[in-house]
């Protein structure tokens, strides 16, 4: 087990810090919506985040971190680089182990996990939001806020995803008025992009906080579960998918000088870029972030984990996890050649993964109609639903994955 710390150094927090009023010049005069940005041309504002990336690395043995916003950690004009300086600081100052760095970019950047002659990539990983995106447009038809860049063919933007990392790789985007937007990852190894169904954003901006489990039929859900768990991507879990839990996420706080309108209307800003259009009811529905039943409502309530469907969800958990292990990390452990989206019906998937260590196949049908797949070669180690490998025929809802050696 490894734990990796998320550390966020592009906003200081909008209550609460004093360190505006006594060194103003710590920060730009731009202001985000989390509060002010701190100014990264200045030596000694980027020594104080070095400092402190070093310190949980250091002291306290932390595995990794996990960089929050990595697009923002620069200065006024863009002209400093701190990721770069952030992660040459703590490759050059803590010896004698890996310490493993993962990145938020809503860039879509490939650089900092692309590897140079005989130079490391300046980080591991980096979180992948076009894969949830997609996959939600997909299953929950939800088309606006965020989401409305993933209606266009969603599978085949799902199937792009799976295949070679980001579904934006320098295409034009409707969001920010078809300005090109990331860059080619398909060189890169699927384990550079950690993946997920949901996460503290995705469900704490919800007008409701529900996780994508509580928006899916459940046999859906378990087949997405398949995907994420055993395709060569690094899963990500939520709290509480350990036990299936459907308990919602709010987004909660807890500041003194607070608004309570101001507080409200916020969350339905966040909600209705993180969701779309609200219903005519949002207003009742809403939660005060800094009431303290909105915490307590996100609080799991870990006596689920114990009754027998608590229980059958973490059993279900382990053995994928060990699948995982078993059959997928030999592959992640030799040189990738490279993913393709086969051909298949609509709300279908057929991916293949090449390694020298073998080919990694998946099969998905993720509607509620028979459909179609092609078929796979070698050991079928995983299957979920009535779905045949050798003729490629699948009822609703299923999911195979099989190693070709």
């Amino acid at each position: 087990m490894m734990v990796l710390l998320d550390v966020v150094y592009n906003h200081l927090g909008p209550e609460g810090n004093f360190l505006q009023t006594y060194a103003p010049d710590f920060f730009q005069k731009n202001e985000t919506p989390w509060g002010p940005a701190p100014d990264f041309n200045s030596v000694d504002v980027r020594s104080y985040f070095l400092q402190n990336a070093l310190y949980w690395l250091q002291t306290y043995r932390f595995d990794g971190l996990r960089i929050d916003a990595a697009d923002h950690l620069a200065g006024g004009g863009g002209e400093v680089d701190f990721l770069t300086e952030l992660a040459q600081t703590i490759r050059h100052k803590v010896t004698g182990r890996h310490v493993y760095l993962v990145i938020e970019d809503a860039r879509n950047t490939a650089k900092p996990m692309t590897p140079e002659e005989d130079v490391p990539p300046l980080v591991d990983a980096q979180w992948n939001d076009d894969f949830h995106h997609v996959v939600h447009v997909m299953t929950t038809g939800e088309d606006g806020g965020l989401y409305r860049d993933f209606v266009s063919n969603p599978e085949s933007l799902l199937r792009r995803s799976l295949a070679t990392g980001f579904v934006y790789q320098g295409d034009p985007r409707p969001s920010r008025d078809f300005a090109r937007s990331g860059e080619r990852s398909d060189h890169l190894s699927p384990q550079t992009f950690v993946n997920f169904l949901h996460n503290h954003d995705q469900a704490g901006n919800r007008l409701c906080g529900e996780r994508l489990r509580a928006l899916l039929e459940p046999a859906l859900f378990d087949v997405l579960e398949c995907i994420l768990l055993l395709s060569p991507q690094t899963p990500l879990m939520f709290m509480g998918d350990d036990h299936a839990s459907t308990q919602p996420f709010y987004f909660f706080s807890d500041h003194p000088q607070h608004d309570r309108e101001a507080a409200i209307k916020g969350r339905l800003r966040q909600a209705e870029m993180f969701q779309g259009a609200l219903p005519e009811n949002a207003r009742d529905l809403v939660q005060d972030p800094n009431d303290v039943r909105t915490r307590l409502l996100s609080t799991l309530n870990w006596r689920q984990a114990d009754e027998e469907d608590g229980r059958r969800a973490s059993e279900i958990l382990a053995g994928l996890l060990a699948k995982r292990r078993q059959h997928v990390w030999p592959l992640l452990a030799s040189e990738f050649g490279g993913g393709t989206a086969l051909g298949s019906p609509a709300r279908t998937l057929a991916i293949d993964w090449a390694f020298a260590a073998g080919r990694l196949q998946l099969r998905a049908n993720l509607s509620d109609a028979p459909a179609d797949l092609p078929p796979v070669e070698g050991e079928i180690f995983h299957r979920l639903g009535d779905i045949n490998g050798q003729t490629g025929k699948s009822c609703s809802y299923s999911v195979l994955f099989a190693v070709a050696r």
